[in-house]
């Protein structure tokens, strides 16, 4: 930043004291390149893998635990995503995904309001 670091009135936090930028530049670089690599790993093997998999129900009680109060590292908000997201997809990626029909919460929602009577 130039001139002063608060608020353009002078007010404010001084903003240098707080980053945005992580502690361990290396470390981020690491986890960047795993998650990249394992990225191209789970594209390479779709055809092997089924199209769609049902979450468990030990998966599914895990996202009606409380979000967390606190900062989570890296690593653990990527755990998070490879243990709860990724293997969960709608299949979209799969080489023998054909389609989906998904549905909406209120069977009106589909008719549009062109349509006589509604």
């Amino acid at each position: 930043m130039t001139g002063t670091d608060r608020d353009m009135d002078g007010t404010g936090p001084d903003y240098r004291e707080a980053s945005l930028d992580p502690t361990d530049w290396a470390a981020l670089k690491s986890l960047g390149h795993r998650m990249l690599d394992e990225a191209f790993d789970a594209i390479a093997g779709l055809e092997a893998a089924p199209v769609w998999r049902s979450m468990p129900d030990s998966v599914r009680a895990a996202w009606e635990a409380p979000l967390p109060h606190g900062p989570s590292t890296p690593d653990e908000v990527y755990a998070d995503y490879a243990r709860l997201i990724a293997p969960y997809d709608s299949g979209n990626r799969h080489p023998r995904f054909f389609g989906w029909a998904q549905g909406a919460a209120r069977r009106s929602a589909h008719w549009p309001s062109c349509w006589p009577g509604r």
